[in-house]
């Protein structure tokens, strides 16, 4: 392996490692965001919120560097696939940078399965919290879209006369 392609996957190595580190940085602002959500603190929900978009910027520009240094490996190693994954550059690496991206791989991974479960979460609790909203404005203002079908305006629910009658014959 000549000087110059070693010079590239180390820049590599350094390039996913800060990625990955942003990323680290990212779930832990996201499950801030989580707790901001829980407890109702909004404004530290929109810190969180903007400390987020600063990452995700941030990780947008080392991905933007990766794909860059993985093109000019490839280009150096005479690799005739057009688009090369990790996966692959992992085959045609030295020992000591297969080792040290195997492990960067995985944990960049596990970050953005991290990253997608925390996001379905917050997701779900949101949807949650404002549909609860929702049905609480219904109820208070009284109009003609319910909460629930078997409750009234006064929350108490409805009974027809003739609903839920099982037997009713004089015998």
């Amino acid at each position: 392996m000549s000087e110059q392609i070693r010079k590239l996957y180390q820049s590599l190595c350094q390039t996913i490692g800060e990625e990955v580190e942003l990323y680290e940085k990212m779930v832990q602002e996201m499950k801030n965001k989580q707790r901001a959500i829980i407890d109702g603190k909004i404004d530290e929900m929109k810190k969180a919120i903007f400390r987020e978009r600063e990452l995700s910027q941030s990780v947008m520009n080392h991905v933007k560097k990766r794909i860059g240094l993985t093109f000019s490996i490839k280009n150096e190693m005479g690799i005739q696939q057009e688009d090369v994954t990790l996966k692959q550059l992992l085959s045609h690496a030295d020992p000591d940078h297969a080792t040290l991206l195997e492990g960067l791989r995985y944990r960049l991974k596990s970050n953005v399965y991290q990253i997608s479960k925390i996001n379905r979460e917050n997701k779900y609790l949101l949807s949650a919290s404002i549909e609860h909203v929702h049905g609480l404005i219904n109820l208070f203002l009284k109009d003609d879209s319910k909460t629930d079908i078997r409750y009234e305006g006064t929350g108490l629910i409805s009974r027809p006369a003739d609903e839920h009658r099982v037997l009713d014959f004089q015998i």
